[in-house]
Parts: C-alpha cells; sequence; structure tokens
C-alpha cells in the first residue's frame, strides 16, 4: 500500500498540514489510500462479530516519552540564510517576506524536511502564522513526510516505514528545529491547522505538544487551537458518509443506495457483497472533491482546458504547478534541492500505521480545554460534510450554540455552523470542494479570522442586506409556489383529493364545448404576427377567447423554429406558480429565443433558446396571469386546477384553428415547478378527448416537465431531506421533524413546527448554492456575486420591460400592469399527481421529468419519493450523461416510457441556471432518445 499527503504548515499562530497545492493526483492519492485500508480490511481475517474496537494508540502518552530528552543541536541554517529575495514571476509590490529551505529532524538518517515560510505584510511581529491567506498571520508550509515535495532522506529505507506516528514526530522535531531558526516566534500563540487527511496529521501533532506542554514549564510552543477542513475522522463514517452524500446529491440511484443499505452495515464485519454493492454504480466524468466543479479536459494536442467557467478556480491547475516548481530557477530562489523531481504526490511511501477513528483523540483534546474547530465545503464528497456530522455525533457532545448560517461581508450566506460544549465548533462552508481556500477563499478567510478572534461567524451583516423588492416580492415564480405550498401546509387535506385510477378517466372524460368557430380564427394569425421581423423566425402574440359569455381570454406567445419550422414539433411550455407568467419567465429568462438586460430596455438573443428544435409555444394560464384576464372578476375566485386544465384545452383548439399548419403536427407539453400539475393534467384531458373522438384532436406526443411538484406529502419529505443533506439543517432539527412528522394528513401542529424551526439564512432555495440580489442602503440592487449567464437581479428587468407600454403593444397585449405572479385563491388540487401520471403512462404517452440538482423546493429528492410511487421497473439504470465532455447530470429509465432526468449544477429553473444542459434534455426527449 502506498500513501502520501503534502501537507501545508503553519506555524506560530497556525501550522497548517494539507494539501500544498490543487493537484488532481493528490485528490487521487486519499481516494487510494482509503481503498487501500478497505482492501485490506475485506481481506484481512475478520471475527465472527463486529469484534472489540479497535485499541487507540493516541491515547499512552508514554509513546512519545522519547520526545522529552530530544537533544536540539544548533541551528543548522539560519533565518537569513532562508530568506527569498523573490520568486521568478511573482506579481511587483510583494510586501511581505517570504523564507524557504531544509530543517533536519533525523541526523543519523538525513532526514529533511523542506518548509516555505511567509510572514503577515502588515504587524507580523504581533500576529501568528497561517497557511492560505496573508493579512491574518505569517505562514509555514511543510512539506511531510520525508519523501514530499522537495523534502527528503538520505536513507531510502525511511519510506518504507511512514505513518501517522512518524509524520507526527518528525513535525515536532520540525517545529522544535524550526522556533531555534526562528527564535522571535517562541511562545507566540499557536495553532494548528490542516484538512482531508490533518483530520489525522492535526489531532496527532496537537496530542504530542500537549504532551510535552504537561511535561515542561517552559516551551515553545503557545498551543490554542486546531483548525481542521473536511476531515477524514474515521474510516467507516467516511464511508457511510460519503455513500449516502452520494445518493442524496444524485449521483446514484435508489436501487444501489438500497443495495448498499442492504449489504453494508460500516463496521469491520462488511464483506464482499458491501463492497460489491458500495462500487456498482458510475459517477461519470465529475471531481469528486467538488461534485458540482469544472474538470479539466485534456485533448489529443497536449492542450487542456475547463469544461466550464467558474470564477476563481481552474481545474487545469495542476498542469501549470509541476512545471512551475521543477523550473531551475524556483528551485534555487526557494533554496531547494536541485537534484530532486518535484511532484505532489509521491507513490513509493508505504504507509505503516493509521487509526480507524480519531474520535477519541479529539475528544480528548477538547475535554483538555483546546479550541477544536472543524469545517467542511459542502460539495466534497470524499470527506463529505454527512460523513463528518456522523464523527461528529460520536462526541456525543451537548450543543450550546444552535446551527444557524453564518455570514460573509457581502451578505452572502458562508455556511452554517453550530458550537458545543468545550469550545468544539463544526461549520460548512457553502458552495466549497474539498480544497475550500481554492473554492471560496473569501468565504473561508471569514472563517479562520473567526477562529483566530475564538468567536463564531457573523450571524448576519446589518449594513448591506438582500431585500425583495415590493414590486415583485409576491409576483416570482418562486415565492408564489413557496406560498402555496405553505398555504397548503396549513390546512388540513383529505386523502380524498387525490384521484384513482378509475376516477380519473371519468373526471376527464366529459366533453367540453370548444368556444371556436373556423370564421373567428382565420384572420387573427396575420394580426398576431410581431412585426418588424429579421431575428430569423417568426414571432406571434395575442389572445385566445375560451369563455365568451364570461369575457376569459388566456394571452400566448409563439416563437417558430429557427429553421426548417414546418417539419420541426409544436411545443407548448407552461410556468407554474400556480399562477405564474410563462412569457415573463419561461420566455424572457429561460428558454426563449432572448433575454432581457439589465438597462430593461434591450434583448439578447439566448444561443440555448428551446426554438432551435421546436416551434414553442409559451401560454399564460389561467385567467389573471401575466397578460390574461377575465371581463368578470368572479372568475379570479373559481380558479384552481380543473379550470386551468379545461381552459388550456379550449385554448389548444381555437389556437390551432388559428394556425392550421399545425393540426396534425407532432405537440408535446413542457413546464416546470407547478406544471408537474398543469402538464399531466392538460394532457390527461386531451387524450380523454381523443379517446371519445377516436381520432388525434391534438396529436400529443409525450409531456416533460422539470422540477416538478408532484405530491404535497412527499414533496415536503423531500424537502427536508435535501435540506439536512445539504447542510441546511442541522442534525437536531432534521431528528425533530422525523419524529413529529408522518408526512401526511395527519400532521398537526407539533410537525409545523418542527419543519419552521430552521433558518436557511440569505439563499435562494430555488438554487442553494446561488448568489442572490443585494439591495444597498442607497436602493441599488446588484447580484451577490457573479455566475456566468445567471443574474438573481432579473425579476426587476422583467417586470420593467413587460410593463413599458411600447412592448405591451409589440406584443399586442392589453395595456395592463403585469406581474409575474398573482395571488389567485386556488379552489382544487389533488394531493398527489401519481395516480394521473401512471394513468398517462398507461394509455402510452412518455413522460419525463428532469429535475436541477441545486433546488430545495421541489428538489430531486423528492421527485425521487414520487417516482418510487409508481412501482415501475427500471429497463435503463441510472448513469451520466454528456454535457461539453463532462458530466450533464444522470438519467434511469422505467417501463412504461418514465424517464428521470437530473441536470447538474442546476437550480428549479433549469434554462436559466443551465441553458445548454436544459437544451440537450429537451432535444433528447423531442428525439425519443436518451440523452449521451
Amino acid at each position: 500500500m502506498t500513501h502520501q499527503i503534502t501537507f501545508l504548515l503553519p506555524t506560530l499562530l497556525l501550522v497548517l498540514l494539507a494539501a500544498s497545492v490543487i493537484d488532481a493526483s493528490q485528490e487521487a492519492q486519499l481516494i487510494k489510500f482509503m481503498e487501500s485500508r478497505a482492501m485490506k480490511r475485506l481481506f484481512r481475517n475478520k471475527p465472527s462479530s463486529n469484534g472489540p474496537s479497535e485499541a487507540d494508540p493516541w491515547a499512552d502518552p508514554s509513546s512519545f516519552s522519547h520526545l522529552l530528552t530530544l537533544s536540539m543541536s544548533p541551528p543548522e541554517s539560519t533565518k537569513e540564510a532562508d530568506r527569498i529575495a523573490a520568486l521568478p514571476g511573482q506579481p511587483r509590490g510583494v510586501n511581505f517576506a517570504q523564507f524557504a529551505g531544509y530543517v533536519t529532524v533525523d541526523e543519523k538518517h538525513g532526514r529533511e524536511l523542506f518548509y516555505y515560510f511567509v510572514e503577515s505584510p502588515y504587524a507580523a511581529s504581533s500576529k501568528p502564522l497561517i497557511l492560505w491567506l496573508n493579512g491574518v498571520a505569517n505562514v509555514i508550509f511543510l512539506e511531510s513526510p520525508a519523501g514530499v515535495g522537495f523534502s527528503y532522506s538520505m536513507n531510502t529505507s525511511d519510506y518504507d516505514d511512514v505513518g501517522d506516528q512518524r509524520t507526527a514526530e518528525d513535525t515536532y522535531v520540525f517545529l522544535v528545529n524550526w522556533f531555534n531558526r526562528f527564535p522571535e516566534y517562541k511562545g507566540r500563540d499557536f495553532y494548528i491547522a490542516g484538512e482531508s487527511y490533518g483530520g489525522h496529521y492535526v489531532p496527532q501533532i496537537a496530542t504530542i505538544i500537549n504532551f510535552v506542554n504537561h511535561a515542561f514549564n517552559e516551551t515553545p510552543f503557545n498551543l490554542r487551537g486546531i483548525f481542521v477542513g473536511n476531515p477524514l475522522l474515521d474510516d467507516f463514517r467516511n464511508d457511510e458518509g460519503n455513500l449516502e452524500f452520494l445518493w442524496s446529491h444524485g449521483v446514484i440511484s435508489d436501487e444501489v443506495w438500497a443495495k448498499i443499505l442492504a449489504n453494508c452495515t460500516f463496521t469491520s464485519s462488511d464483506d464482499w457483497p458491501c463492497f460489491v454493492a458500495a462500487h456498482s454504480f458510475q459517477r461519470g466524468n465529475i471531481d469528486r472533491y467538488n461534485i458540482y466543479a469544472p474538470v479539466c479536459l485534456h485533448s489529443q494536442d497536449g492542450t487542456s482546458r475547463s469544461s466550464s467557467y467558474l470564477p476563481g478556480y481552474d481545474p487545469c491547475i495542476d498542469d501549470y504547478v509541476p512545471r512551475y516548481l521543477n523550473n531551475p530557477d524556483v528551485k534555487k530562489a526557494l533554496h531547494a534541492r536541485a537534484d530532486i523531481n518535484w511532484s505532489n504526490c509521491t507513490l513509493e511511501l508505504a504507509w505503516s500505521d493509521a487509526p480507524v477513528s480519531m474520535v477519541p483523540t479529539i475528544k480528548r483534546l477538547v475535554k483538555n480545554g483546546l479550541s477544536v474547530w472543524i469545517y467542511s465545503g459542502d460539495m466534497d464528497s470524499i470527506c463529505s460534510l454527512t460523513a463528518t456530522r456522523y464523527s461528529v455525533k460520536d462526541l456525543n457532545l451537548t450543543v450550546t450554540h444552535k446551527w444557524r448560517p453564518w455570514y460573509t461581508p457581502d451578505s452572502e450566506v458562508g455556511g452554517y455552523v453550530q458550537q458545543y460544549e468545550g469550545g468544539f465548533t463544526l461549520a460548512s462552508v457553502r458552495g466549497a470542494g474539498h480544497l475550500v481556500p481554492s473554492f471560496q477563499p473569501k468565504r473561508s478567510l471569514v472563517l479562520l479570522y473567526s477562529f483566530l478572534k475564538g468567536m463564531l461567524p457573523p450571524a448576519d451583516v446589518p449594513k448591506i442586506k438582500r431585500t425583495t423588492p415590493a414590486l415583485h416580492a409576491n409576483a416570482s415564480e418562486e415565492a408564489r409556489f413557496r406560498e402555496f405550498v405553505r398555504s397548503k401546509r396549513s390546512r388540513t387535506i383529505s386523502s380524498s383529493n387525490a384521484y384513482s385510477e378509475q376516477e380519473l378517466e371519468a373526471k376527464f372524460n366529459r366533453r367540453l364545448k370548444a368556444e371556436y368557430s373556423a370564421s373567428e380564427q382565420s384572420n387573427l394569425k396575420a394580426v398576431d404576427k410581431i412585426t418588424p421581423d429579421g431575428v430569423g423566425f417568426n414571432q406571434y402574440g395575442g389572445y385566445v377567447t375560451v369563455d365568451k359569455k364570461n369575457g376569459r381570454a388566456l394571452f400566448y406567445y409563439f416563437v417558430e423554429a429557427t429553421t426548417d419550422a414546418a417539419a420541426k414539433p409544436l411545443l407548448l411550455w407552461l410556468n407554474g406558480g400556480p399562477g405564474c407568467s410563462s412569457v415573463g419567465y419561461g420566455a424572457m429568462i429561460e428558454l426563449g429565443p432572448f433575454r432581457i438586460n439589465s438597462d430593461n430596455k434591450t434583448l439578447s438573443r439566448n444561443e440555448y433558446a428551446w426554438n432551435n428544435v421546436a416551434n414553442v409555444l409559451f401560454l399564460e394560464s389561467p385567467a389573471g396571469v401575466g397578460f390574461s384576464y377575465s371581463n368578470t372578476s368572479l372568475d379570479y375566485d373559481k380558479s384552481g386546477d380543473q379550470r386551468t386544465a379545461d381552459d388550456s384545452y379550449i385554448f389548444l383548439i381555437n389556437w390551432i384553428e388559428r394556425f392550421p399548419e399545425y393540426k396534425g403536427r407532432a405537440f408535446y407539453i413542457s413546464g416546470e415547478s407547478y406544471a408537474g400539475h398543469y402538464a399531466p393534467q392538460l394532457a390527461a384531458t386531451i387524450l380523454t378527448h381523443n379517446i371519445n373522438s377516436k381520432r388525434a384532436v391534438i396529436n400529443l406526443q409525450g409531456i416533460l416537465v422539470g422540477n416538478p411538484s408532484l405530491d404535497v406529502f412527499k414533496n415536503l419529505k423531500g424537502q427536508i431531506d435535501y435540506l439536512w443533506s445539504h447542510g441546511v439543517i442541522s442534525d437536531e432539527v432534521h431528528d425533530n421533524i422525523t419524529k413529529n412528522c408522518k408526512f401526511s394528513s395527519s400532521d398537526g401542529k407539533a410537525c409545523s413546527d418542527a419543519m419552521d424551526a430552521y433558518d436557511s439564512g440569505n439563499t435562494n432555495p430555488y438554487d442553494i448554492y446561488g448568489p442572490v440580489c443585494i439591495t444597498a442602503p442607497d436602493g441599488k440592487f446588484y447580484p451577490s456575486c457573479y455566475v456566468p449567464g445567471y443574474d438573481p437581479c432579473s425579476n426587476y428587468y422583467i417586470h420593467a420591460y413587460l410593463n413599458n407600454p411600447m412592448v405591451q403593444k409589440a406584443f399586442h397585449a392589453r395595456l395592463t400592469t403585469w406581474l409575474g405572479c398573482k395571488n389567485l385563491p386556488w379552489k382544487d388540487a389533488p394531493v398527489s399527481m401519481v395516480p394521473t401520471l401512471k394513468w398517462l403512462m398507461e394509455h402510452g404517452l412518455p413522460v419525463w421529468l428532469y429535475s436541477g440538482d441545486l433546488d430545495s423546493v421541489c428538489p430531486l429528492t423528492a421527485t425521487r419519493y414520487s417516482i418510487s410511487d409508481l412501482g415501475l421497473a427500471v429497463t435503463e439504470p441510472w448513469r451520466p450523461w454528456t454535457a461539453n465532455r463532462a458530466v450533464g447530470g444522470y438519467v434511469q429509465q422505467y417501463t412504461g416510457g418514465l424517464v428521470l432526468i437530473s441536470v447538474r449544477g442546476s437550480g428549479h429553473q433549469v434554462p436559466y441556471f443551465q441553458p445548454e444542459k436544459a437544451l440537450i434534455v429537451v432535444s433528447s426527449f423531442l428525439r425519443g432518445a436518451l440523452p449521451p
């Protein structure tokens, strides 16, 4: 077995044991190490039962007694000899001192560890030392053990006798000698920090230092605390947590997860069936250390590029670092040996000892009064937040400050934090992978600063806050759906509201009176055409009457395909809410041909518009939504699922008369969110009328719904499980909800109170990692951070643009005050759409559901629960699908034509958050072929 971790050691205030560079092979090394340990456990002789727990090798301090008699020779080098004049290629204006060189830790064997040390640019004499971030502390980066990076031994047998204890002892000796070289740091506040396998290194070194400090009155170590990120703390807890993380984040299927739970106990008794189950899935080309990050793509010509753009992060950095550090001029500047070929990871080290669990060691450190902070980037699947929580739970500490959001100065939620007795602190870092300072440098700095100050990170940022303007506070699709769900939670819903399969056909088996005549429609197409031309496709906008008596009319916006429109299918798009605009949201910020610019006046082309592959019809339904209206105001009080389906059907019959060239054309229904009701209900209405007419009045070929609301109770359960698994709610809150909620109509106030007992903070629940719109004290608004192609302030632009009289005139809309969503009284809505979906599939209709996996309101978890209720067999197992040579998401097919697709890295409005991936999904759907 081989093992190596290049780790960074900040001294004086902080010793950071971590990877000195970001490197794919370094990441792979930890995976290889953990898997090799798993294989050893698998093939060794195991006890018949779980057997006794592993002896704690760090419990007896006498094993370190030889360090007390350590004789320190005078420094073999001097501080000034190690001073770096300048590194090749460094930017101008570097205002801090840098040092690098070797410290001997074993004279007999000639074992020397290499370090790189940077002092703080400001008041270095009064600050401690920290890794990654200048300005907070002085920082030493240590390459350990010998054989890693520039560190070496003259006795090559040392590389065959490496392990946790040797690493800890050598690091201790290094520190003692380093303090002699830099005596001004003796007695300075000193912290140890690290990440990953630093979950072993850091507590172990702290244990040795504590032992030495108790043995002597005076030592150079004024150890104040330890700070460890995404730590490997317990082999079994890590295995369990990581696999659960992969299931809850949509990487492995329900079926694989069930197989894992059936075969694995996550103890030493696990055997071959568990190993097979835990390796029976494809994750595809994703970065396991940040499952949502871009990956580095290598071409045959030797060039490389990132699969997508993520501000501040380059996945191809591994290609640059070795070339730089092996440059002879760089080695000379660093005072490194010229004959060493630097690499991020050393494969030849044989790792001899590593305890299964570090929990007992950490518990002793907390008991001895040491400040212990653990933080976790919540996108890491290798040392996941889920796994860390399991190990923290094993500490059995009492909570003193409950799980809450913490904030950065730019008013973003940096993560969540909870404190326990003894000062033990667990913090998550939102949107970060394994190497938190690389993925989220600003957030990691806030957290580190709080650790050094001995205070929890900020609970709020009062000067700049997120506010939702009145003009769309209740008008956004997201806010409307959230309000609708809450209203349904607040009242008891009879299970009889869910239609049985037999009732469904009777429900839709009534002929709607078609409110049209051919003569009334024949001349309206030309009137509805939007002019002038010049965009390369035809556009139309106008009204179709669905109830003459009451004067009820629905507004539509229609864009023909950019090429070969006559041969392409017709696709209807329905936004949800219920009561939200398909024109404002679907057409103008999601899948339409244009996006509204931030000047509120101009449009830009959407490269990934769905009219690249279909003729797309956007319908504002029911009456009262967007530009749709009724001359009888009482109509608005009769809104509900049934009225919406009936009116939409009448609309389509009339619309096809207006556009007769689409009669018989392949027709598809698509939508998102509450369209999980609209689309299946309209489809059932169409199929029923086709059956009764014994002809295809409308040639319906399938439905496609994104992040659908399918079942009230399954959606609530899915939300709660999603929020826990993604680190938004605490173990304690989740346990209380599980205790008080059955997720059925019998749930009462205790359940409601339990579900309301958390604070998600200033985040967008429809994309929990996305930026939010910030309103400054001067009234200006701006995104909290930049994400390519997405602007959380777009509701401002939509509202201003669609209320422009010139725009309304161009659309052939009535001059009115347009709102994105209207809070209509909703009279009927079945608890579950599962029976309807089942009925549709029994009648041969393909049903495709897709889910952006960052949405917490209609999450992938909830959709999976509803699909499980369908009781369908899998025909094509869960697998990754590809977009731009990276994983676009995962897909699975079932009997009856049901397809479930996840869209990786997308929120609720998939065509907005991930337009290229959304276009791949709809193209595959229209072709009737699973995505590549």
